[in-house]
Formats: C-alpha cells, structure tokens, sequence
C-alpha cells in the first residue's frame, strides 16, 4: 500500500481538524454568536437536589417544549431562569416551577421566551468557569502560555524534547505553521461570518425625544396697608373683594427640550371662568386668541371681580340658589406647533390658576395636588413629553465579551476566509512544487530545516549501515532524536544519514533534478489545485465554499440557490461537451457567483418593489467585488472570470464590461442561464416562481438578446430527458407572450428573469 507523502497526510489532517471544529461549534456555538447554546452558572437551589449553586447548566434551543422538560427562560426583569414545565395555560405560556420550590412561577414565558431545553450539566462548573474568568487568572494562564510555546525553544527554533520519540510531535516547521495559520483564518473566517451573515447590519431602534411646556402664573392686586404687609398682593396671598375691586394674572409660557427646536407656530388666549361646581359657569373672556412663533410668550391681562360678583349675584338672584363658596380658574389656551429634531410636535393644552370664590375672598387652591407624588406648585404647571421614532441602530456580535459591529464582522470574516483560502492554497502549491519535483535535497530542506548538513565523507561501512525505505521516514527519526541530517552528493546520487547510537541510519536516493518552469502545467500539478493535495483538502474547501454561498444565499431568502446552479451548469456543460478542468473551472465559477453580494444590505437584496439607482449601482457591483476578493487566487482566476461575467448579454448589453456574444466566455454563457432558469422557476420577493414551461418560453424569447441560443437550446433538451418537460410539449421556434401566472399577461422582453417591477436586471 503507498504511503501518502508528510505533506499531504498534515494538510489532510489540517483540513479534518478545521471541519471537526466548525462541527463542533456549529453544534456547540453560544446563543450571542449564532449558535443554539446556553451556558448558564446557576445562582441558587431552586432545581437541588439535582442541581446547586455553583454549578454550569448547558440548554440548547428546540422547536417543541413539553411538560416536563428542565428548560431555561429568560425573565424580563430576573434575567436567567432555570425551572421545569410543569403546564401549558390557554394563551399557550408554559407554566414552571422549580424543584425544590412549593410555588410556581409568578412569570409565564411564552415558546419564543425559552432559551433552550437541558443537554448537559457539569457540578460546579459555573464556580470554575466564574474563577477562571478573573483577571489575574487569565493573566496567569496567557504567561504559562507563552512559557510553552515561546520560551521553551531550541537553539534553531523548535521545542526541546521532553522524551525520546516525542520530538517530531512538539517540532513545528514554519510551513507547517503557516499551514496551521491558513486553517485558522479559514475557521475564525467561517466562525465569525455564519453569526455575521445571518444577521442584519442594522436594527430598527426606538428613540425616545422629550420636551416640556412651562408655564408661570402671577397674580398682583393692590393691597390696603392695614390688611397686607406691602402695598400689593402677592402670589398665594389671598384678594379680599370687597376690598378690591381688580387685580393683574400674567402667565409666562416657555417651550424647553435639550434637541433643537424650531418652526414655531402657535395660538394662545387667556379666559377666566367662574363655577359653582355643579356644571354653572360663566366665561369671560382676558385675552383674545393671538398667534405667536417664539419658545417663550408672556401674556398679561387684568380681572374685573367685580363682575366675576355680578354674575354671582345674578345667579343668585334669578334662581334663588345660593352657594356658599364657588371657583374662579383662569387658564391660558394653548395649541403649538413646532418641529423637534426635525420631528413633528402638535399639543393642546389649558394649564390653569384655580381660586375659591367665597363672600369674601378669592384665595387660591391646588385641585391637582397628588398624595402619593407630593405637592404641586399650583403656579408653575408643566407638561411633559416626548416624540418617538425609529432609527437604524448598529447591530453588534459578542465576540470575546467586546460588542463589534456586524458590518465590521462581516467585513472580517470574509478577509480572513479569504486570506486563509489564499494563503493555504498557494501554501500547499509550493509544497507541492517542491516535494514532488524530483530534487532529494530540496525535499530534505523541507522537512528537517536547517538540521541538514553537508559531510566531506561517508560514514564509516562498519557496523552495517541500516537503510531506511523512505526520506521522510528518515527525517522523522532525526527529529525524534533531535540528530542532524548529513548529506553527500555523489555522481547522480544523494546519500543522507543519521547517525545514533543504535547504529547509521541511511538512506540513497538518486539525483532528479527537473527543470520546474520547463514542465507542463499539467505534470507539475498547478492547475487549480495539485491533483494529490485536491483529494485530501477538496472535500474540505468544497463543504467551506458551500458552506459560504449558502450563507450569501440567506442574505436574500434562498440558501440553495448557489447549489442548484452548480449542478444545472454542470448538466448543461456536460450537454455541450464541456470536460476536463474547463468543467472543473465552471463548477466553482457556479458555486461562487454570488459571493460580491456579501456587502449589499439585505433590505435591498429583499427588496419587493423596484430599485433606486443607488441600490442598482450596489447589486450591479457584486461582479467587481467577487473579482476583488477572490482574484488574487491564481487557483480561482478562471473561475472568477466565469463568475465575473455572468450578467453580460449576448448583445453588449450587460455588465461588468459589455463583453458581446462569442467574447463572452461559455462557462460564463452557461451559467448566466442556469441561474436564470433556477432564479425564474423559485419564489423571490418581488415575484412568485414560475413554472418550468413558463420560464424556458421566457428564455427562448430572449436568446441571441440576452442569452446564447446554444445554451438555451441544451437546457430544453436537459429539461426533457430528465422529465421536467414532456417530450414535444412546444414546437421548435414557438413563442408564447404570457406571463408568470399563465393568464396571457404578456412579460416585457426586457424584463430579465431576476427583475423587478421596472428595473432592469438586478439578481
């Protein structure tokens, strides 16, 4: 059985360990970052005796709670809460109880309150976890940390080892590191954009702007100096009436918020009324209804009570009612407008200055004084409000307890993806370059670092040297014995050694030295990806790429989308004799269209009606920027190109660069109608799918204008042999002007099969 080279067998096992961990932590991910999971340290004993205080509860979230199951909640104001289901009420809120406790709880969450359902229970984790979250306690851990791996290090960089046989597992080469470097990009990348792409950039926020009208009221009266201390009467004291026969009410208004305030219009006018409290009042008029634009109005007018009397005594002298004591109010009317942080202010509003009215004296009297808030000030009555709208706010991820933008997320999750996409894949093509290209010392060079040394000599014959079968296996024994690699060239032959105290380990190994830049592209394994390292790492980057344009796919509602063009391309390609790496290019040109929607909103991407020229001009970008992210891959550079031109049109028309019919590449031809098909015949926003007869007349009316004729001739004939269609359902050349709900609505030959109402092509 042949062994794989080292090389292959650590990128094997680079790629299993990425895959095992975004395994693992699509199942384990917290619920903060995207994932299901709640860990959760409980605070008390109300579930003892099976769980305590101290320790750490795990809860994943499931679509269908019972009674019975141990789930955790979040209160509105409590924050966690761990209890048994114990029943359902009417309103279908569960009811629970803890274990240990004789009452239910007061609070009934509602399905989408629970946070998940019990998975797992570690006693006295919480405690644990709790510790090692302080401060000096991760201080400590990060020093031991780069103890290990920093100061511990050999005089030519790597670890020293602790026993004999463990050195080729603590060495690290630096290609080997970088190799690691590349997988981690590549999973902090997935990592971070699963949680960041499947969530919205912004979220729609409540604001909250307050504002306050004011008003001070004042009263004055002449006073009689044997009655009162100084010739007026002053705010809160008493006018006898008898006494006097007028006095002057003034009331200061004033519109206050901390935002700007501006375009002020208003009405305002003071009345004066008298009441018996039992529905009677007469009404007088102090000042008439004036317009105002200021903040601030001040209003002054004189009260006659002498005819507040007369309408007294002319009550009670036509009805024969008397009262003992009646009301005096005088209120300022006030209706405003304004505009509040460019927010739209409306208010009506009669702050008013009560009095009681008796035989004698007007005193005044505080009706709207509240027990419970405390007194009032009768003569500063204020009102207090605000306007609310909604804004977009920055949505953020969790991310090592620091809040980070999901725009930022995004951004860098997809550099760091890519930076592991490009550095790996050019990691593994120098590998490849130089383990498989034939020069023994080069190879050695590789494996051992500078542990490889020239000799003037062989070693000596006796003992027996013990001849190792292969090189790799040679440089492994040298590491685990931390032992240097001699090397003699000899004619067109190597001999390595190493020497040990069991004896001379050897190995011959003839000189092939070939000419790298003079050998086809084929034989030196360039193309996309070297052939040997393709069937270790392919599955892994595959299931990476789809995993990535299934997330771009939620972005605007279908997250198969990218799939389903795959393999309709593919079945097209193979129809039209495509073969080899051409149809290899085409599969990841598919696979990867979409990616430049990365950065377009997912309002816009959701969008049901037509699309602004700002929006147009961002979806139309997506080609440049899928060019931008992945062209620096020489690996990907004729899959891009594919991808890149998709949206061109068999007459100049389309886009990024205008290219026309046959200058079009045909990867590019066959997958600008796959996606068409398969965009026409789903469900989007803006329109319901159509149906596979409707969606390949819509095509066949638009071939030699948008898309190749060949292609859409290939996608009838996949169609029918694969029974999509029936045989002979439409005759060669046939059209038929209907539309998408088969009513005989006639489609605009310029609408494209991702359109929108009266825009043009978008998708």
């Amino acid at each position: 059985m042949t062994r794989w080279p080292l090389w292959a067998r650590w990128a094997l096992g680079s790629v299993t360990v990425f895959l095992l961990a975004v395994g693992l932590w699509v199942w384990w991910a917290p619920l903060p970052l995207g994932g299901d999971m709640a860990y959760i340290v409980l605070t008390g004993n109300s579930m003892s005796p099976r769980f305590r205080k101290g320790d750490l509860v795990i809860t994943r979230r499931a679509s269908i709670y019972r009674v019975g199951d141990i789930v955790a909640y979040r209160h509105p104001q409590v924050g966690y809460v761990f209890h048994r289901i114990v029943e359902v009420d009417a309103e279908g809120r569960f009811v629970l109880q803890g274990d240990h406790n004789a009452w239910r709880d007061a609070y009934h969450p509602k399905p989408d309150e629970v946070v998940g359902r019990l998975v797992g229970h570690i006693r006295g984790g919480g405690t644990v976890l709790l510790w090692l979250r302080q401060p000096w306690v991760l201080a400590s851990l990060t020093a031991l940390l780069v103890w290990v791996f920093v100061l511990r290090q050999g005089p030519h960089g790597e670890r020293k080892a602790t026993s004999r046989g463990t050195g080729s597992m603590m060495r690290m080469d630096r290609w080997m590191a970088w190799l690691m470097g590349s997988a981690g990009a590549l999973l902090v990348g997935v990592l971070l954009g699963v949680p960041a792409f499947t969530r919205p950039v912004a979220l729609p926020v409540e604001e909250r702007i307050p504002y306050r009208h004011e008003v001070v009221f004042s009263y004055t009266a002449p006073a009689i100096p044997q009655v009162y201390d100084a010739d007026k009467v002053r705010p809160g004291e008493p006018v006898f009436h008898q006494l006097t026969g007028s006095m002057v009410v003034e009331a200061s208004y004033r519109l206050e918020s901390q935002a700007p305030v501006q375009n002020i219009q208003g009405l305002y006018r003071l009345v004066a009324q008298v009441r018996d409290g039992r529905g009677w009042q007469r009404t007088v008029e102090l000042v008439p209804e004036t317009a105002f634009d200021t903040s601030e109005v001040d209003v002054r007018s004189s009260l006659d009570l002498n005819t507040i009397q007369r309408f007294i005594d002319l009550l009670e002298e036509r009805t024969g009612v008397t009262r003992s004591a009646y009301q005096v109010v005088v209120f300022l009317d006030l209706e405003v407008r304004a505009q509040v942080a460019g927010r739209a202010l409306h208010d009506r509003w009669q702050p008013a200055l009560h009095f009681g009215w008796d035989r004698w004296e007007l005193y005044m009297t505080n009706p709207g004084a509240n027990p419970m808030s405390g007194p009032q000030d009768p003569l500063r009555p204020v009102l207090d409000g605000q306007l609310t709208y909604q804004r977009l706010a920055t949505n953020t991820l969790m991310v090592l307890g620091h809040p980070l933008p999901v725009a930022t997320a995004r951004g860098l999750a997809v550099a760091l993806f890519l930076l592991g996409l490009g550095s790996g894949g050019a990691l593994l093509w120098q590998m490849n370059r130089v383990l498989e290209e034939g020069d023994p010392l080069r190879q050695m060079r590789w494996l051992v670092g500078p542990r490889l040394m020239a000799a003037r000599s062989l070693p000596p014959a006796e003992p027996a040297w013990i001849e190792v079968g292969e090189t790799e296996a040679l440089a492994r024994l040298a590491d685990q014995n931390q032992e240097t690699v001699f090397y003699l060239e000899e004619g067109s032959w190597v001999h390595f050694w190493v020497a040990l105290p069991s004896g001379v380990y050897h190995r011959l190994v003839p000189r092939q030295v070939v000419e790298v830049e003079a050998r086809p592209a084929e034989e030196r394994g360039l193309a996309l990806w070297p052939w040997t390292a393709r069937r270790q790492v392919k599955k892994g980057l595959v299931g990476v790429l789809e995993g990535w344009a299934r997330a771009v796919g939620r972005l605007y509602g279908d997250e198969e989308h990218s799939q389903r063009v795959v393999d309709l391309a593919v079945r097209l390609a193979r129809r039209l004799g495509v073969r080899g790496r051409a149809l290899e290019h085409l599969y990841w040109g598919a696979l990867v269209h979409d990616l430049g929607l990365v950065e377009v909103p997912v309002e816009v991407l959701r969008k049901p009606g037509a699309l602004s020229p700002h929006e147009r001009h961002l979806v139309r970008e997506h080609p440049r920027r899928l060019r931008e992210y992945l062209g620096a891959v020489p690996q990907l550079a004729a899959a891009v190109e594919i991808a890149t031109h998709h949206h061109e049109r068999w007459d100049g028309n389309g886009y990024p660069d205008g290219l026309q019919g046959e200058a079009i590449p045909l990867g590019s031809r066959i997958l600008a109608v796959a996606e068409a098909y398969d965009a026409l015949t789903h469900e989007r926003p803006y329109r319901p799918a159509w149906s596979p007869e409707e969606a390949l007349r819509y095509l066949e009316e638009q071939a030699e204008a948008a898309f190749d004729r060949r292609v859409v001739a290939a996608l009838a004939e996949v169609l029918r042999e694969e029974g999509v269609l029936p045989n002979g359902s439409q005759e060669e050349g046939e059209t038929v002007a209907s539309g998408p709900d088969g009513a005989g609505a006639e489609e605009p030959a310029s609408s494209p099969p991702s359109a929108r109402p009266s825009t043009e092509e978008e998708a």
